[in-house]
């Protein structure tokens, strides 16, 4: 039907609000308020918690209340060994929330990226079927979300890109997941090359400035900033385009940098996620 009918009109309820929106491809874009927007797309997003029993009914219900703005949309979570009342709160949220579903399991995995890995690597048996996968972390990065933020991850002047991953309040935070090799390295990017596992680096000459040097405030009006990998707390990515898996390397490793192997990649500078103080160096 929307290949037959490239524009047309509509009118659609989003968020208790309702609109006149413009129907062009795969994207439904507000023309009357430009306020949201609706996605003909499908969407599954992802995370991994633990003892988040105290925050986490609020952090999902930020994420789920971007369902009414695509075709599709599921939220699961991977959830292990909380000492807390973290698994009663997700059996809570999930007799209200009826697109949401959580895993629950006892592992013996002791560090900690290797539980992550583990986690996220459960969390891709279910992204079958779906366009986009979000994966997103649970804790306080997610806390400052707002629905309205989607707009930025689907901008029409976007090269294209296989995943795009966060900016953040502040200064970028998250530089165990980075990696910007030669290749993908331009004079536009704000960042140096950094094509090594930076804590590696730290630890063999005892400095924390191949870190430091790398967390950096970047501009919301900077372009796309294509990376071979990143993450940021958020990143979002096609699913067809998904091809690896995550790998903790026993804890030595961010679980981030095998799964974006052969992705094309960029930090999308817009979207912005709560500032980190403490990841800081």
């Amino acid at each position: 039907m929307y290949n037959i009918f490239n524009w047309f009109l509509i009118f659609k309820s989003v968020l208790n609000e309702t609109y006149l929106l413009d129907v062009n491809a795969n994207l439904i874009s507000v023309i009357f308020k430009y306020k949201y927007t609706y996605y003909i797309m499908s969407l599954i997003v992802c995370g991994c918690t633990k003892n988040s029993g105290s925050y986490i009914y609020k952090h999902l219900q930020l994420l789920y209340d971007i369902a009414p703005l695509f075709k599709t949309f599921k939220m699961v979570v991977y959830e292990n060994d909380s000492t807390d009342d973290t698994i009663a709160v997700l059996e809570e949220f999930k007799k209200t929330h009826p697109l949401f579903d959580y895993i629950s399991e006892h592992v013996e995995i002791k560090a900690r990226t290797e539980i992550l890995a583990h986690g996220r690597n459960t969390l891709l048996k279910y992204i079958g079927g779906f366009d986009y996968m979000i994966m997103a972390d649970l804790d306080d990065v997610i806390a400052t979300f707002k629905p309205a933020q989607i707009k930025y991850l689907f901008e029409p002047t976007y090269p294209e890109w296989d995943g795009l991953l966060a900016n953040c309040l502040g200064k970028y935070y998250d530089i165990w997941a980075l990696r910007i090799d030669r290749d993908k390295w331009n004079i536009l990017c704000p960042f140096q090359v950094i094509d090594y596992d930076c804590w590696e680096v730290a630890y063999k000459y005892r400095t924390k400035r191949v870190i430091s040097q790398h967390q950096i405030n970047i501009p919301v009006s900077t372009p796309l900033i294509p990376v071979n990998s990143a993450f940021g707390g958020f990143g979002i990515y096609k699913v067809n385009k998904i091809k690896g898996r995550y790998n903790g390397y026993g804890g030595t490793r961010c679980e981030h940098v095998e799964f974006h192997k052969g992705m094309n990649l960029f930090i999308c500078p817009k979207f912005l996620v709560n500032k980190q103080s403490q990841h800081i160096i």
